[in-house]
């Protein structure tokens, strides 16, 4: 019990913390913000997953498709947020980026 009480905890800080950055980035329109909600939401989608699978029963096909589609992107989301405060070679961007679209 303690378990899912613990899991549960920190889901809703997950989801406070990827709410306010996703607040900031509508007000703010940047770059960086927007870089910041791709980082989080990405996370964001498996406790969506979760949720539907535990409100639902299941969880339809294409959400599930989603979810790892977004969960496989979450190097690149986090690589192109680095390089928002610090030098990246752009090399290494090209390179994640044609990476991941050899996913599919």
């Amino acid at each position: 019990m303690l378990d899912t009480a613990f899991t549960i905890l920190i889901e809703l800080l997950f989801a406070l913390v990827f709410v306010a950055v996703l607040l900031d980035y509508l007000r703010r329109r940047d770059p960086l913000s927007r870089d910041l909600v791709l980082v989080f939401g990405s996370v964001a989608t498996l406790f969506v997953v979760q949720l539907v699978g535990l409100l639902f029963g299941s969880t339809p096909p294409w959400l599930a498709a989603a979810s790892g589609l977004l969960i496989l992107a979450q190097p690149l989301f986090t690589l192109r947020l680095t390089a928002r405060l610090r030098p990246v070679p752009r090399a290494l961007l090209v390179v994640a980026t044609i990476g991941f679209g050899g996913v599919f």
